[in-house]
């Protein structure tokens, strides 16, 4: 909902509009309740972080939630091409069991901001790792 509002916007706010207007007009059912949201003077708002927003918000004006879980699908690739990196002389079972025995199948196939986080902490982990810039060491 966040990236869906931040791009309808034109990325000026992160408002969350009531998109069923039409037949709850007072925004009375409304499924976002306290503590999730809180109101602000231009409208209902997330407690979520705004950066995964952020990043989604291009993939949902590209595809929709189908560019959402495209990003999400490619943050898990990066999580698995880093982490086998980190290996001396990279191992290829580290993608398979990081891909099979922990949660990042369920964060690659659903639209959420974890695989982006996952991604993010990863790659800064091994550039903390080698030594050198991000770019450099996931080059």
């Amino acid at each position: 909902m966040q990236a869906h509002a931040l791009m309808d916007s034109g990325f000026r706010s992160l408002a969350m509009p009531n998109r069923g207007s039409v037949i709850d007009p007072g925004d009375q059912f409304s499924p976002f309740r306290a503590p999730f949201i809180f109101r602000t003077a231009n409208g209902k708002q997330a407690i979520f972080p705004p950066a995964a927003a952020i990043v989604q918000a291009p993939f949902v004006g590209l595809a929709g939630v189908a560019g959402m879980r495209l990003l999400a699908i490619v943050a898990i690739g990066i999580v698995l091409w880093c982490a086998s990196g980190l290996v001396d002389r990279g191992s290829r079972y580290v993608p398979i069991i990081l891909g099979v025995a922990t949660p990042l199948w369920f964060y690659g196939v659903t639209e959420s901001e974890h695989a982006i986080g996952v991604a993010f902490s990863t790659a800064a982990f091994v550039a903390a790792a080698s030594g050198t810039s991000l770019a450099g060491a996931v080059a």
